[in-house]
This record gives C-alpha cells, sequence and structure tokens, in this order.
C-alpha cells in the first residue's frame, strides 16, 4: 500500500530505500505493509507510514485492484492510494522532479499513468 501524497501545490513525498535488498537506494512512496488487501485507507491506518502530522482533506483509492509485481523471491499485491492534504511537507518534492529520482519499475509506472507522462 504506497501512499502516494498530493499537496495544494503539487508536491509530495518519496524517500530512499535504505537496507538491503534489490530496491536499495531507490526511492519509493511511503507505505503500509499489510497482510491482506484494504479495503479502506483511514487515518488511523495512516500513521503506520510514519508520515508525521498532516492535514488529510481527502483519501482516494487509485487502482481498485492490486497490481501483481513479481519479484525473484515473491509477488507484491500493490494498491496506490492518493492522500489528499493541504499541509505544508518536509522534504517534499514537485511533481515535475519525481522524474529525476531513481525508482523501482513498479513505480516508475504508476508515476507514468498517475501523471499522464
Amino acid at each position: 500500500n504506497f501512499i502516494v501524497l498530493q499537496s495544494s501545490i503539487n508536491t509530495t513525498i518519496i524517500r530512499q530505500r535504505t537496507g538491503k535488498g534489490i530496491w536499495q537506494g531507490l526511492y519509493e512512496f511511503p507505505f503500509i505493509e499489510t497482510e491482506k488487501t484494504l479495503k479502506k485507507l483511514d487515518k488511523k491506518s495512516l500513521q503506520k507510514s510514519n508520515l508525521g502530522d498532516i492535514n488529510i482533506d481527502h483519501i482516494t483509492i487509485y487502482n481498485d485492484k492490486p497490481i501483481i509485481h513479481k519479484l525473484s523471491h515473491q509477488h507484491l499485491h500493490t494498491t496506490f492510494w492518493i492522500v489528499e492534504t493541504s499541509s505544508i511537507l518536509k522534504n517534499e518534492t514537485s511533481f515535475n522532479d519525481l522524474k529525476k529520482f531513481p525508482v523501482p519499475v513498479l513505480i516508475a509506472n504508476f508515476i507514468k499513468q498517475w501523471r499522464g507522462e
């Protein structure tokens, strides 16, 4: 469950992946890892993504059906959630600058579709 923040000034938050793994050093949206597909994302669930204190205006599921991304050792069942906020985001990135960051293919494909590029 990737949390795609969308501020009123067209910025978002991406974070660099640390630790070992095939996505090490790549950037991604904040996420909430779950065993089962979330049907609804609420403010309580968002606390698990360590976003801090942000004002949540609206939450929308981007893809109703999880995107299955196959890795060598597992299959990720991924949902993207668009979270609109009027808060000023710490370490924000403009939508236009997203393409400057190295991201996993799963996220690159989402950004292209979401931003219409």
